[in-house]
């Protein structure tokens, strides 16, 4: 308990409490400082025995290290804030899409603009807010955009929340995994 983060240590005495009286350590992640002052993470879960009276006597179960993967999804999350925060400062719309081509996120302003939600927006609401004389080429266009991997560059008007059409260039370019296939688009109105 001594190499336990100070303040970690009340989470981790709750899973052993817990664990005495179910017998289930459950899967409890935490720090601990080693003696030169580094922190790493940890992960643990096990089963309690007991003996015949019922007294609890052995934890077994697996502790493992776990840093690796804390520091990377803490930096992903990181990550994550930093874009979603420049997507909402400025007065763009900022857009992600998934490999098949359905939007995962659009930045508030284009929202907004729109006068749509999150949800609308990924559920495609946004292609019944095209200008009836822009919808059927800009359809087609996307799909060929998603078919081949290509860069997405439109100009095509929008119906907003006002009412009136707007004009909207919107540019994308593909996102490629380690592989070079098609995770997704990210651009711009």
């Amino acid at each position: 308990r001594q190499l336990i983060h100070a303040d970690d240590l009340a989470a981790v005495g709750a899973a052993d409490a817990q664990a005495q009286r179910t017998g289930v350590l459950s899967s409890t992640q935490f720090r601990i400082v080693q003696p030169d002052g580094a922190i790493r993470w940890v992960a643990r879960r096990g089963k309690v025995h007991y003996d015949t009276t019922g007294r609890p006597v052995l934890v077994a179960g697996v502790l493992i290290d776990v840093t690796a993967q804390t520091l990377a999804e803490e930096a992903l999350s990181k990550s994550e804030k930093l874009y979603r925060a420049i997507g909402e400062s400025i007065d763009y719309g900022v857009w992600v899409c998934d490999a098949e081509g359905r939007n995962t996120y659009a930045s508030e302003p284009f929202l907004r603009l729109l006068g749509l939600t999150q949800q609308q927006c990924s559920e495609t609401g946004w292609m019944g807010l095209l200008h009836p004389a822009d919808m059927a080429a800009t359809m087609e266009a996307w799909r060929e955009c998603v078919r081949s991997g290509g860069n997405w560059y439109r100009d095509h008007r929008f119906r907003g929340a006002d009412g009136e059409y707007h004009a909207v260039l919107a540019k994308g370019v593909a996102i490629r995994d380690y592989n070079g296939r098609i995770a997704g688009w990210a651009g711009i109105n």
